[in-house]
């Protein structure tokens, strides 16, 4: 259906679908961080589990553990469940953590779960994948499908994978069938192929050749290697002959080969020289190679001196030897790092020493870091050795500031000291905080110093905001375009924002606190923007203001853009004021373009329609150009018209090229200058 120009009965048109709110039914305590609540143990003999008979919970001995540690609630009185999930992923044991978190979340009503899921995103970000897949599971007893299908409009941020994760390997060990028809109904993609992964490797615990098929059924694009892998690692350790025969049946390609190396390493742990004979015999070069590689490191980690000693004398092939003995120097390193490392010594100079070192490092270095450090003087001095570095500081516990100084002196400066430094200090913090901003502030400023303190920074803020932004106020005030504050700051109003917004709001007038304030305009924009907007009102500067209108008309002109129309029309006559009616008639014209045509007719002749025009006419051309070139013709400014008339037409040619080049040819609003150019872009 066609938009009209403002000369006509305005008519609804199809630019876009209708933003659809949704509602979750669960009401909030006034400004408090989480409203979820525990419902008290008097209900919960009588819930309903429709999974009980499949799979028996441990919910009694759990809820008992956890009522022993934290003392049973009053009858009736409720507990704030993101301050419990907190607590409880503050405990050190881990065993300790896991068996808490069980307890709380399993002492949710069912009715509570979607609420519960919603307030994840309150959480710091590193405790939420935990606390989001175990509610996922919990969910799962009662409405996997339900689980699934609220996770899958949450954001990526918000616990979206984990809550799908833990909902869909609980679904799948009671109801196959029924968790399969739902993955079949996914769109193609990563999300769905992990589903895949995680339904294929549940069945090929059981039935191999079965879970094979369904993955070349269902296991489509780049991450079908995985899958693939799950079943045959699995298969190969019950019967590796039968895996071996059936891998040769795939297609050629990284797929085949990784379901090679996968059923070498497992047939290598029971017949470590059947395995090796079977991999050497394959046909493809690159294949032969690299499940030989797995069978050896497979082999090392029982056997690490014979088959150190195999690899030594097994192949010619100098690239095939140096794979292998720096997979079983590694193993070797694991078990036996003194004998290990004479062997390492004791090769003659050259690549295959150098490699061996390498990976003989990164092992050494999880038990015992010094003797790695010490090691790291056998690598000459170049790429090599930085790399080699960089791949401990990555794969090693690095707290140790003394240790973390020694890697750091290693490098030469530039960027690969730059990013080592941002690492340890990343590392460093996770441990102690105040050891880790000590270590990063004394760095050289041209040696990654604002990088890693902004990491330290960022570290620290996910367990005590204030104390790390107040200490970058003092110490390393930001520079312009310096996310060190304003990062942290915005992840701390995602879990509290009204003690984010208060800590703001207390600072000193000026610069730091328009943008911090800017943030919470921004961040209550999308979900209370009756607050935002008094928020901007009394507490923002003039040239604050500027920058977060914008941001508070997009985020409100999603959910209500007639009540953002309003309040943006009531902003000064500035350019501020017509930034934002732009923004909300870009998002309106989506929406309900009837609605917002009518709003822009309304609207006194100036700059300000000019611009909204603009929007709407641009969101038009997709679905009605002849209606978006009608309502460009109505911009006052005569350079402003011709743009905008020529940007619709381009966009008219890209679509449909033939009714776009006949109204070109009877336009009398284009040049015929203009309509040549036109059509030679064409």
């Amino acid at each position: 259906m066609d938009i009209p120009p403002p000369s006509r009965t305005l008519l609804l048109v199809g630019l876009g679908g209708l933003l659809v709110g949704s509602s979750f039914g669960y009401l909030l305590r006034g400004n408090a961080r989480s409203s979820t609540v525990l419902r008290e143990s008097s209900g919960a003999s009588n819930r309903t589990d429709s999974f009980a008979a499949a799979s028996p919970s441990s919910a009694h001995s759990l809820e008992s553990d956890w009522a022993n540690d934290r003392g049973a609630a009053p009858a009736g009185g409720t507990v704030d469940f993101v301050s419990e999930m907190r607590g409880a992923m503050n405990q050190v044991d881990e065993w300790d953590r896991l068996r808490r978190l069980h307890a709380i979340i399993d002492h949710l009503d069912p009715a509570d779960l979607e609420a519960a899921a919603a307030e994840v995103r309150l959480l710091p970000s590193g405790q939420r994948y935990q606390v989001a897949w175990i509610l996922g599971e919990r969910w799962a007893h009662f409405d996997p499908a339900a689980a699934l299908a609220f996770a899958r409009k949450l954001s990526a941020n918000d616990g979206r994978s984990a809550i799908m994760s833990g909902a869909f390997q609980k679904w799948v060990s009671v109801a196959p069938d029924a968790a399969r028809a739902w993955l079949e109904a996914l769109p193609p993609g990563q999300e769905r192929t992990g589903f895949v992964q995680t339904l294929v490797s549940a069945m090929a615990k059981s039935n191999p050749a079965a879970a094979l098929q369904t993955a070349m059924t269902l296991a489509k694009g780049q991450r079908e290697t995985y899958v693939y892998s799950t079943v045959f690692s699995q298969w190969a350790a019950d019967s590796p002959q039968e895996a071996a025969a059936a891998a040769l049946g795939l297609q050629r390609g990284t797929a085949r080969d990784n379901a090679f190396s996968n059923i070498a390493s497992a047939w290598a742990i029971k017949d470590p020289a059947a395995a090796l004979a079977w991999a050497g015999q394959l046909a493809d070069s690159r294949a032969r190679r690299n499940a030989l590689t797995s069978a050896t490191s497979s082999w090392a980690s029982s056997d690490p001196a014979a088959a150190f000693a195999w690899a030594r004398s097994a192949t010619t092939d100098a690239e095939l030897r140096k794979s292998l003995v720096s997979q079983t120097l590694s193993q070797w390193m694991l078990t036996d790092p003194a004998t290990a490392k004479a062997q390492v010594l004791a090769l003659p100079a050259g690549d295959e020493r150098t490699t061996a070192l390498s990976n003989a490092i990164q092992n050494l270095a999880r038990n015992d870091m010094p003797q790695a450090i010490a090691l790291l003087a056998e690598i000459p001095a170049g790429r090599k050795r930085s790399d080699a570095i960089r791949q401990i500081t990555y794969n090693s516990d690095l707290t140790d500031p003394a240790i973390a100084q020694q890697l750091y002196a290693l490098l030469p400066g530039g960027e690969a000291r730059r990013e080592l430094a941002s690492n340890i200090a990343s590392r460093i913090a996770q441990n102690d905080v105040n050891a880790a901003v000590t270590w990063a502030a004394a760095l050289a400023p041209g040696d990654g110093r604002r990088q890693a303190l902004r990491n330290v920074v960022s570290t620290w803020a996910q367990s005590d905001p204030p104390s790390a932004l107040a200490w970058v106020l003092k110490n390393d005030p930001p520079t312009k375009n310096d996310n060190t504050l304003t990062s942290p700051f915005y992840s701390w109003l995602n879990s509290a924002p009204d003690e984010a917004l208060n800590w703001a709001l207390a600072l000193p007038a000026g610069k730091t606190r328009d943008d911090l304030a800017a943030n919470a305009v921004s961040h209550f924009a999308n979900n209370d923007p009756q607050r935002a907007a008094a928020l901007f009102s009394s507490k923002l500067s003039a040239e604050a203001q500027g920058r977060a209108a914008s941001n508070l008309a997009a985020a409100w002109s999603r959910n209500d853009p007639a009540a953002a129309a309003a309040w943006a029309s009531q902003l000064p006559a500035t350019s501020t004021r017509q930034d934002a009616i732009r923004q909300v008639i870009d998002n309106w014209a989506d929406a309900e373009p009837a609605k917002a045509a009518a709003w822009l007719e309304r609207m006194p002749t100036g700059a300000e329609r000019d611009s909204a025009i603009g929007a709407f006419s641009y969101k038009a051309a997709q679905s009605d150009p002849e209606g978006a070139l009608a309502w460009a013709a109505t911009i006052g400014n005569e350079s402003q018209r011709h743009n905008q008339i020529e940007n619709v037409t381009r966009t008219w040619l890209r679509n449909d090229p033939a009714s776009a080049k006949k109204w070109i040819a009877a336009s009398d609003q284009i040049t015929p200058e203009r309509k040549q150019q036109l059509l030679k872009e064409e």
